[in-house]
């Protein structure tokens, strides 16, 4: 009798945990009341706080759209940030509008509604990419997944609408950088060794040419990385993926 209580109490245990796995994996993105502020996270990893009276609907509705997004595949490459209305800037899927940065936003965070854009997506990438992270050993390639050294930056005129290597026209706009060797559309984390920031890039280009450097940034990720100024910095970049695209079915 104790033995089929035992094997009872287990089995509803399993049960229950992959039930609540399963729960997770579909909806990975909810919010959390933490006093005046609201937290949004993606499988436990922070994503944006927001303040003010409307802060919990804006948070509902972000998790919602991106749930949904998540359940059918999402693709890097498709997200980005456009100006809004009153100087805000929204982070946009195609032609989904997923989230409005406003003034008050960025005043709160002491910053200007664009950045606060890319670190939030950045964050949000970032969290996709550790959910699924197990599908980054299940593919053998032959290139290093970790690498240590410089990073420098391009943009403006002289590159902007330039067609890549990878035939994708060049926006310095764009969380994107070249590699000499990664495949096209991997994803990799690029982490400034003195200050400890970081930045997922999507890789689209081929490059740098000089010696001991390993990556290229676009001048956006150079922005999040506060390093425009000084051009080159002592990098380590990981890669998150082999390819740009988070949940659905693969």
């Amino acid at each position: 009798m104790t033995k089929r209580v035992i094997f009872l109490i287990v089995s509803l245990f399993l049960l229950f945990a992959v039930t609540v796995s399963s729960y997770a994996l579909s909806f990975p993105c909810w919010y959390e009341k933490k006093g005046e502020m609201i937290e949004v996270k993606f499988s436990g990893y922070l994503v944006m706080r927001l303040r003010g009276d409307d802060a919990e609907k804006r948070a509902g509705d972000f998790a919602t759209k991106i749930n949904s997004l998540w359940k059918k595949g999402i693709l890097f490459r498709k997200f980005e940030a456009v100006k809004a209305k009153g100087g805000g800037y929204i982070i946009r899927y195609g032609k989904i509008k997923i989230f409005e940065i406003t003034m008050r936003d960025a005043q709160r965070n002491k910053t200007t509604p664009f950045y606060l854009a890319a670190k939030w997506l950045n964050n949000l990438c970032y969290g996709m990419s550790r959910l699924q992270a197990y599908r980054l050993w299940s593919r053998r390639l032959s290139h290093p997944r970790t690498m240590i050294g410089y990073a420098s930056w391009y943009g403006g005129r002289r590159w902007n609408m330039k067609r890549t290597a990878s035939g994708e026209l060049f926006w310095d706009r764009k969380l994107v950088a070249a590699s000499k060797t990664l495949p096209f559309n991997s994803l990799v984390k690029v982490t400034d060794l003195k200050t400890g920031k970081w930045v997922i890039v999507r890789i689209i280009d081929r490059g740098p040419y000089v010696k001991g450097r390993i990556v290229d940034l676009s001048k956006l990720a150079a922005e999040l990385l506060n390093m425009v100024k000084k051009g080159v910095i002592k990098v380590k970049v990981e890669v998150i993926q082999w390819d740009d695209r988070f949940g659905g079915k693969r």
